[in-house]
């Protein structure tokens, strides 16, 4: 019965503007996990450690031409120290962490290719990081707010009875979905629909947040003023988890207790499964997690291919076809020549 009513749904929310998407394998390695952003140039820096090579760099960027640029270690580090990547914003500036033993404490630090290693105050705890310099922060006394990495100033955001941020976008929006669910707007809490049934997991620089309910039942978009906009009844393990300010929205839902769907929505195509929308691939293969959609349009993918004991991670690089600076170009060329024939 759940297959059906969202059979009935996605053919009921389809309208014509078609949305196509290309996948691309790129060049990370396997071991390279869950530390991995990209940002709205479509580079992506990933954390990988050899563990035949102590010492090595264990930071990477690979760029949109395929080229990888390897970062430094720490000086004078510890050779058993160990790397992750936290946050990447669109100056190319990567918010990461390291550990000298073994992850049983991090410290954190900004790298840049023209400001080297930056370390940030130990006194405080680190969770994300936008494109406006602001990583958010909980203090020693659980204040939540937001550290300007260039700046070093600190805004607190009104008390949100115990929430931590767990997204920090541009434009003064942030999320909580731990503990207590909350959204902010300039340090001020944001009141929302179904506040004690659903949670907002990402929202954008606009304001629009995305999440699911505390059932698991149903993906749901929020306006900026807290109201429900729209809301999708889908089954087990449904939800929104990424939103951009195309008001693209992707998310998934547990179609059985091993098969996964990803989800796609925009108010131009209504909901769909994204993979449908993957027209050109560098190999016939499900992707089976999705992550870091971009304003872009762009957005990370990836499988793990499991043979016996052997154990792969691939990576892709998923663009819409044309990319959106593509249509902006022939746009504006079309203009021009529309302004041409006017005046001969």
């Amino acid at each position: 019965m759940k297959t059906l009513i969202f059979t009935a749904l996605l053919t009921t929310s389809v309208v014509s503007e078609a949305i196509e998407y290309r996948s691309q394998r790129l060049n990370i390695p396997s071991g390279a996990g869950s530390f991995k952003f990209m940002n709205n140039t479509g580079e992506v820096a990933y954390s990988y450690s050899s563990s035949s090579t102590p010492g090595a760099p264990e930071l990477f960027i690979l760029h949109r031409n395929g080229e990888t640029t390897s970062i430094p270690v720490i000086p004078n580090s510890h050779p058993l120290r160990h790397y992750g990547v936290s946050g990447m914003s669109d100056d190319g500036t990567i918010f990461g962490f390291y550990s000298d033993d073994f992850f049983e404490t991090n410290s954190y630090f900004t790298w840049h290719m023209d400001r080297g290693y930056q370390f940030l105050p130990s006194t405080l705890s680190y969770s994300s990081m936008n494109d406006q310099s602001q990583l958010a922060i909980r203090d020693a006394q659980g204040r939540e707010g937001t550290y300007n990495y260039e700046t070093s100033a600190i805004d607190y955001f009104q008390p949100g009875n115990g929430a931590s941020i767990t997204y920090l976008a541009n434009n003064g929006w942030a999320v909580s979905h731990l503990g207590l669910a909350q959204i902010w707007h300039n340090g001020q809490v944001v009141p929302f629909q179904a506040a004690g049934t659903a949670k907002p997991r990402r929202i954008s620089d606009t304001g629009f947040a995305v999440g699911g309910g505390s059932a698991g039942q149903s993906a749901i978009i929020w306006n900026p003023d807290g109201t429900v906009r729209n809301a999708f009844a889908l089954g087990q393990a449904a939800g929104f988890s990424m939103i951009n300010t195309q008001m693209i929205a992707l998310g998934g839902y547990r179609l059985s207790p091993t098969e996964t769907r990803t989800l796609y929505y925009s108010p131009q195509t209504g909901l769909r499964h994204f993979e449908e929308l993957i027209t050109q691939r560098d190999e016939f293969l499900p992707l089976q997690w999705t992550s870091e959609l971009q304003n872009s349009g762009m957005l990370l993918g990836g499988l793990a291919i499991r043979d016996g004991e052997n154990y792969e991670e691939r990576h892709y690089l998923l663009t819409p076809v044309p990319e959106p600076g593509t249509v902006l170009a022939l746009g504006a060329g079309l203009a021009a020549l529309l302004r041409r024939r006017r005046t001969t």
